[in-house]
């Protein structure tokens, strides 16, 4: 039976439905856990490809240089998303143990940073949006799940439309 399940979520209509799926279920489980993850900002692709070249370190810089104007902001914004989440989680049913809340900041990986998470913390289920994949703005782009798929197979993956 599930009993440990990581929610990755984001401000975005299906990681909430995603949330609402997962903690109706393990609002019923016996010592289930759930675990609320969310990715702070991915950096975009085109950045990523240069990673590659022979000169990384200056995408290094490019890519703290991204990130940097949002850092100071990032960890209100996501407590206040977090805690939004947690409490819509308590309201389905959950005890306030048996939610826990992390989060992962300036990934490279979106996919890479839910299954590091995943591996982490030995979870039974990941369960997430599944986002229109014409969305560019959203966390969840439709390969995500694809990717996550390929990347942890020993959990079981639900994906909510």
């Amino acid at each position: 039976m599930t009993k440990n399940i990581l929610v990755a979520v984001d401000d975005s209509p299906v990681a909430e439905r995603a949330l609402d799926y997962a903690a109706a279920l393990a609002a019923r489980l016996p010592e289930a856990r759930l675990t609320l993850f969310h990715v702070g900002k991915p950096a975009r692709a085109s950045m990523l490809e240069l990673d590659v070249l022979p000169e990384a370190h200056r995408t290094r810089e490019k890519l703290a240089r991204y990130w940097a104007p949002e850092a100071a902001a990032r960890p209100a914004a996501d407590d206040i998303l977090l805690g939004r989440l947690r409490q819509r989680a308590l309201e389905l049913g959950m005890t306030p143990e048996a939610v826990e809340l992390r989060r992962a900041e300036s990934v490279l990986n979106v996919p890479a940073a839910i299954a590091a998470e995943a591996e982490r913390g030995g979870y039974d289920t990941i369960c997430l949006g599944r986002g229109d994949r014409a969305s560019v703005g959203g966390l969840f782009l439709g390969n995500i799940a694809e990717r996550l798929l390929r990347q942890t197979p020993a959990a079981t993956l639900w994906l909510v439309a």
